[in-house]
């Protein structure tokens, strides 16, 4: 009897993991996937509760900016994953071109993984995708970096501006920051 119980034991246990492995290789949805399932051996009948699989939600990066030049200018977004060469053009990992609808752009980026990330922003006022400067270097366009990070003399690092993006941490609000003019 009690080997008959151990022997009977042992085929439930492999029964249920080879149920769980064929639920885990199709692709179902909460409303597929099965709740129930009846295993018989001989006489004696097992209802075994298998919750369903699903995969984990990605939620998007929400990026929002604010103080705009303008509503309908593109804001051009540039991503960046390491300290390489960040702030540079040539060291974007990813670059967005946003349009807003208004004062204010709030937009969705769905095709990032969650990860470490810096952002640098610029409103590309003439639309021609490049961050005009003045004869000594500085903007002319409204620009931002991540975590608002305030430019003085020099650029910012990339340890300054980093995220972290995850299911947790998945928005960040940027002001823009007008352009610096000379005094004539």
């Amino acid at each position: 009897m009690i080997r008959s119980m151990k022997f009977g034991l042992a085929y439930l246990s492999v029964v249920a993991i080879v149920l769980v492995v064929n639920n885990c290789n199709s692709p179902q949805t909460p409303e597929s996937a099965p709740t129930e399932t009846i295993v018989a051996k001989d006489s004696a009948v097992v209802i075994a509760e298998i919750p369903p699989i699903i995969a984990p939600v990605h939620i998007p990066l929400t990026v929002v900016v604010d103080n705009l030049a303008s509503p309908t200018a593109p804001v051009v977004v540039g991503v960046y994953k390491s300290t390489g060469d960040f702030p540079t053009k040539e060291g974007r990992f990813k670059v967005y071109n946003l349009i807003p609808n208004g004062n204010k752009l709030s937009a969705d980026i769905t095709d990032l993984a969650y990860g470490e990330y810096a952002l640098a922003i610029y409103q590309d006022i003439n639309s021609n995708n490049e961050m005009d400067k003045n004869l000594i270097g500085f903007p002319k366009e409204r620009y931002a970096f991540s975590n608002n990070f305030q430019v003085s003399v020099k650029l910012p690092e990339y340890a300054q501006c980093s995220f972290k993006y995850d299911q947790d941490h998945h928005s960040t609000t940027m002001h823009l920051i007008k352009s610096m003019k000379l005094n004539k």
